[in-house]
C-alpha cells in the first residue's frame, strides 16, 4: 500500500524519519487543540471519550478535508478504537506508528531515549 500525504494525530511532532515517509504535523494552533482533546485529567466515561474522538475527526476534517491518505493515531489506548471508528466516517484511512526505543548515551550520566520510526501499520476494518 502506498500512501502520500499522511496526518501525525498524535501528541508528539514529528520525526525525521517520519517526515522523510510523508508524514505531516498539525498546524500549531490545531496541533494545541489536539493536545486538549486528547488528555484526561480523571478516569472518562465512555461518552466522553466518544465526544472527544468526534471532536478530534472533525477538527482534522475541518483542516483537511479529504486531502489527506491517511491519518497516524496513537496516545491512551482508551481513545483508539473511538477515534479510529470517528475517522473512518470521514472515510479516512487509519495507521499506527512503528518503532523502536532506541537509547542514546552521551556519556555515562547522560542517557535520552528516542523512538525511531520504521512503519506504519495500517488498520483494516472487519466490514
Amino acid at each position: 500500500m502506498t500512501f502520500g500525504k499522511i496526518l501525525n494525530c498524535t501528541q508528539h511532532i514529528v520525526t525525521p524519519e517520519q517526515r522523510r515517509a510523508g508524514i505531516i504535523d498539525l498546524g500549531r494552533k490545531s496541533k494545541r487543540k489536539l493536545s486538549w482533546l486528547m488528555t484526561f485529567k480523571g478516569e472518562p466515561n465512555y461518552k466522553e471519550v466518544q465526544k472527544r474522538a468526534d471532536s478530534i475527526a472533525l477538527l482534522i476534517h475541518k483542516e483537511y478535508g479529504n486531502f489527506l491518505d491517511g491519518v497516524m493515531i496513537g496516545g491512551a489506548h482508551f481513545l483508539m478504537s473511538s477515534l479510529e471508528q470517528s475517522l473512518k466516517k470521514y472515510g479516512y484511512e487509519v495507521c499506527y506508528p512503528f518503532g523502536v526505543k532506541m537509547r542514546i548515551e552521551a556519556n555515562e550520566f547522560s542517557k535520552t531515549t528516542r523512538f525511531k520510526h520504521q512503519g506504519l501499520v495500517w488498520a483494516k476494518s472487519l466490514d
